[in-house]
């Protein structure tokens, strides 16, 4: 059995999100197609000052919100689990020995079956427990002993949960 209570910060919570963001492979393409379209932009406009119109501007400020695009979703998800209440206090998390997961947060209590876990998603302070494709269980690494996350891991793989 694991019973860990979290109370995780605003960096944490942040950290998170730009984990999950990012756990998708196709989110890396918007930043990078951003920084190539804004240096192809500069280059052009230091060869050529006068392209510079009114498509020149419209072009720099798709590449910049490219850019800017998995931080302001980071923002702004961080800003509507905070307008929900969703971030509480403290959050205790319980897996017990017939393979639930029992989360309390504040005064609500859910529980779930381990083998009717989506995904996992292993990272270095943190495990992702995926219910569903986009719907997570943040459980922090730091505070579980090292027993206690292989046992998890173990369980895990014999469920056969797959690995996001």
């Amino acid at each position: 059995m694991i019973e860990s209570t979290q109370d995780l910060s605003e960096k944490d919570y942040k950290k998170v999100i730009a984990m999950h963001y990012f756990g998708y492979k196709y989110t890396y393409f918007n930043p990078i197609l951003g920084i190539i379209l804004l240096s192809t932009l500069v280059v052009f406009g230091l060869i050529n000052p006068e392209i510079l119109r009114k498509e020149f501007v419209f072009l720099f400020l798709i590449g910049l919100f490219l850019i800017l695009r998995p931080y302001l979703y980071v923002q702004n998800v961080y800003k509507s689990l905070k307008t929900n209440k969703t971030l509480k206090e403290n959050t205790t998390i319980k897996i017990t020995d017939e393979n639930k997961i029992v989360t309390t947060a504040g005064e609500n209590t859910s529980s779930i079956r381990l083998k009717d876990l989506y995904s996992y998603f292993d990272k270095k302070t943190f495990l992702l427990l995926y219910i569903a494709k986009n719907q997570y269980l943040i459980l922090d690494k730091r505070i579980l002993s090292d027993s206690q996350y292989e046992g998890l891991m173990s369980t895990l793989k014999e469920l056969r949960i797959r690995k996001r």
